[in-house]
């Protein structure tokens, strides 16, 4: 199985459980995983991870090269993404749909 990691899985694992003071062996196995290709993110999750100024930003600029952060701006990722717009702002109120269409979420 191959897994996605959204920003908050990052976020909240440095701020609850895996600070990367406390837990590195945490961050050692997500840059495992990703180099055995189970796990990567996108490059809307590295941009906005970098917009903080903590050891989170760090750690992922460091990764920027590494593959854990792939391209999105792919044909393919596109289309799939105008298929979650449309569901979105059909199924939600602009309100709602504006917020989760406005960052990586989507």
């Amino acid at each position: 199985m191959i897994y996605c990691l959204d920003a908050n899985t990052l976020i909240e694992a440095k701020n609850v459980h895996y600070a990367m003071d406390f837990c590195p062996a945490f961050w050692e196995m997500i840059e495992n995983e990703n180099k055995k290709a189970k796990v990567f993110s996108i490059d809307l999750i590295y941009n906005e991870l970098v917009t903080g100024k903590d050891e989170l930003a760090s750690w992922a600029k460091k990764q920027k090269n590494n593959g854990l952060f792939l391209e999105s701006s792919d044909i393919e990722t596109q289309m799939l993404y105008i298929e979650i717009v449309n569901y979105v702002n059909n199924n939600y109120s602009e309100k709602e749909a504006h917020k989760f269409l406005d960052v990586a979420d989507p």
